[in-house]
């Protein structure tokens, strides 16, 4: 039997899968699996991340709705800061639960040849990157303008229109730092594993 490190030569000069004997054959899926897998869980450490923090932005949300329910220029752009989140929300747990239940290690139970498993990764992570792309245009400027709305509101006597300039400066600060990481989740959550995976994927076909 190869080991892995002839599966992976092997893999490299385009053998055909057909010409490897079965226990390699196997080997070399565990290998290929293991790649995808990498990519997966990278994925799914930001699903995990995006999810822990929208639960503290609802948690502050509703208590600022709730405390301050008597002043309707506080809890009305809170209400809406909150909705702003549902539908990213609900697309994140349906994206995130698909990519969870999808097994590699199963394939009796799911009926995916690796091709399928790989591409069925790839499909989840690539909708769910141009959707999240899509929301944010929108979501971080609208996301930042009602903290700084609320801030001011809530500490700054006079609010907003009392401090026009300081209020456009803090929303240009907030907008650059959620732009920034935005970005950097972007390139280290999406970018790269997406560009692995097409990898996998170009591989494959070749063979």
């Amino acid at each position: 039997m190869q080991n892995l490190e002839d599966i992976q030569k092997n893999w490299k000069g385009r053998v055909e899968l057909s010409e490897l004997n079965p226990l390699t054959k196997l080997a070399w899926q565990t290998l290929l699996v293991k790649r995808v897998n990498k990519q997966k869980n990278t994925s799914l450490k930001y699903f995990w991340a995006s999810f822990v923090y929208q639960i503290i932005v609802y948690g502050l949300l509703s208590h600022v709705i709730v405390k301050h329910w008597e002043e309707i220029l506080v809890w009305l752009p809170g209400v809406f800061c909150l909705l702003l989140y549902v539908p990213f929300t609900i697309v994140l747990m349906q994206k995130f639960k698909r990519m969870a239940l999808l097994q590699s290690d199963d394939k009796s139970a799911s009926d995916l040849s690796i091709k399928d498993y790989v591409h069925e990764q790839y499909r989840i992570i690539t909708s769910f990157y141009r959707f999240k792309i899509r929301y944010e245009y929108f979501l971080v400027p609208l996301s930042s303008m009602v903290f700084v709305w609320i801030l001011f509101k809530l500490y700054v006597p006079g609010g907003v229109m009392a401090y026009p300039k300081m209020s456009i400066l803090l929303f240009i600060i907030v907008m650059g730092a959620c732009a920034a990481a935005v970005l950097a989740e972007n390139n280290r959550n999406f970018k790269k594993p997406i560009r692995q995976l097409e990898e996998v994927l170009k591989d494959i076909n070749a063979l």
